[in-house]
């Protein structure tokens, strides 16, 4: 495979996929969060078979379960008609069986995110691995749908946790089995304002959610800054797996529990260069209008065609219908299910150094401790 070459997506904070990482980041996980190489598909080819045969899409139940436990919600066949429903909790962290874990009961929702049709309820059965599965099929049309479980857990309070399905889905069933849809102009509109708010913007700092589709995951907290506001420019990533800093022409980094190493810059892509991941975007769909941690958002879905250097791409966006931001993205590529919950919009941050041999006196992490929730 000819890597300079290959089509490939773009981190929204400024790792270019596909990026190595000099060996120091060998997890599976992180190898996902940060270079996944994405494999060009044609919009045009009637394609039948996907890269998967079944989407597993994970994410992590935070609070005392960890970033290591996992819940998956596996959906079968991700098309039109009747589909499969499993959803169960696993231990990933090093050394512990992947088996399910139980717990006391799990509830979910599917919902359109356009329409008039509201949440309905998911009937779910319990098995004995531990796992829950809906007694009848869960019957889907095109278009995207939030999927809402609830897990309830020994000694702590129910958590949700958010899974967004595109039908059919591009991974599963082949990228030429996406319909287009007829754009709409009042969806086009909000799409530019959100366009036009990431090319005025300087700093900010989201959360990103990263499913390879086949029940991993990589969460990490983003903090980007063009420099405008005289700090130097750059960019830190957090997960729990490692950290990376960029400040002008230096970079760091480091797995969880190791030193930093300093390594070649890695370019950073402030908020400002966003607007080119979107050229060439079509298929505008108006969704619902729904809040979002107190922001009154219209849902927009559309599509980005393949490029030379670029994969095809799905996506939604939650519009703040006051401010025009962009204050959640879902997005479909080639095994990527990306979940984005952006804030702290334009706010003042200063990124510093790590503490090291070479910068004794500094002392890590953004001046900024504010972030949005995750997703």
């Amino acid at each position: 495979m000819d890597l300079e070459n290959e089509p490939t997506t773009v981190d929204k904070a400024g790792v270019s996929k596909p990026v190595i990482l000099i060996g120091v980041l060998v997890a599976a996980i992180a190898a996902i969060a940060i270079g996944w190489v994405l494999l060009n598909q044609d919009d045009d080819e009637p394609t039948v078979a996907g890269q998967i045969e079944e989407l597993d899409i994970a994410a992590p139940l935070f609070g005392g379960a960890g970033p290591s436990t996992l819940l998956h919600a596996i959906v079968s066949p991700v098309r039109d008609g009747d589909n499969s429903l499993t959803l169960n909790v696993t231990d990933t962290s090093p050394g512990a069986e992947t088996a399910t874990i139980p717990v006391e009961a799990m509830t979910a929702t599917i919902e359109p995110l356009r329409g008039d049709g509201g949440p309905k309820d998911i009937v779910l059965q319990a098995n004995e691995d531990g796992s829950y599965q809906s007694e009848v099929p869960l019957v889907l049309s095109n278009g995207w749908w939030e999927l809402t479980v609830e897990v309830s857990r020994a000694g702590e309070e129910p958590r949700d946790t958010r899974f967004y399905l595109l039908t059919p889905d591009p991974n599963v069933n082949g990228f030429g089995s996406v319909p287009d849809f007829d754009a709409d102009a009042e969806a086009e509109a909000f799409f530019l304002a959100g366009i036009d708010q990431w090319a005025a913007m300087h700093r900010l700092i989201y959360i990103e959610r990263l499913s390879g589709g086949t029940g991993s995951v990589a969460v990490s907290q983003r903090v980007v800054t063009d420099g405008a506001d005289g700090n130097p420019a750059g960019f830190r990533l957090t997960s729990a797996e490692y950290e990376m800093i960029t400040i002008g022409e230096q970079t760091w980094m480091r797995q969880a529990g190791s030193g930093w190493i300093e390594r070649t810059t890695i370019t950073m892509y402030p908020p400002s260069d966003w607007p080119d991941l979107y050229a060439g975007a079509t298929d505008f769909v108006l969704g619902k209008t729904v809040d979002v941690n107190g922001r009154d958002t219209q849902i927009v879905s559309f599509h980005v065609p393949a490029t030379d250097t670029l994969v095809a791409a799905w996506y939604t966006w939650w519009v703040d219908r006051e401010t025009g931001y962009v204050v959640r993205e879902a997005m479909i590529a080639t095994l990527h299910y990306m979940v984005y919950e952006f804030g702290e919009f334009d706010q003042p941050v200063v990124l510093e150094p790590p503490i090291t041999e070479a910068t004794p006196g500094a002392s890590p992490g953004p001046s900024s401790a504010a972030s949005p929730a995750p997703a």
